[in-house]
């Protein structure tokens, strides 16, 4: 899934579940569940590398740094938990940074174990699944303004 899906999905958890003890870690977990739906991607090893690519984790980056600013201009109840959330459900992409520097680089990188699971469970990366992606940011994001109303 983007960023973006994962930020307010981590959000939302929050808002429905104010706990930290719970929030975070099911903020975190969410990643993985939704990284296991049919969503956004190539199946092209080197991917991210394509304009297209480039262009969508761009309006990612923008979409999600605008979610997570909303939500500290406009302060709702828990707003801080409800960054925490956003951010650790985005957290585990991290690990693709190295992989992505050294693709530009045109370096190969073994993968780690938590990189193979990863990409494991995203079976269904596809490009039409930006569709799916944009339907559920919508949906999701729907749901999250009914719940901090």
């Amino acid at each position: 899934m983007t960023a973006s899906n994962h930020v307010v999905m981590g959000a939302l958890i929050a808002a429905v579940l104010p706990q930290p003890a719970v929030a975070i870690p099911l903020a975190f977990v969410s990643h993985f569940v939704l990284d296991a739906m049919p969503h956004y991607g190539d199946t092209n090893k080197h991917s991210w590398l394509n304009r297209n690519f480039k262009y969508v984790l761009a309006i990612d980056l923008v979409l999600s740094i605008l979610f997570l600013s909303a939500i500290i201009a406009l302060q709702p109840v828990s707003w801080v938990l409800l960054i925490i959330c956003g951010i650790v459900a985005v957290s585990p992409d991290v690990l693709w940074l190295p992989y992505f520097l050294a693709d530009l680089k045109h370096q190969e990188l073994e993968h780690s174990r938590l990189a193979k699971f990863l990409k494991w469970i995203q079976w269904g990366e596809r490009p039409w699944g930006i569709y799916i992606e944009g339907i559920f940011l919508v949906g999701v994001s729907a749901v999250f303004l009914g719940v901090v109303r």
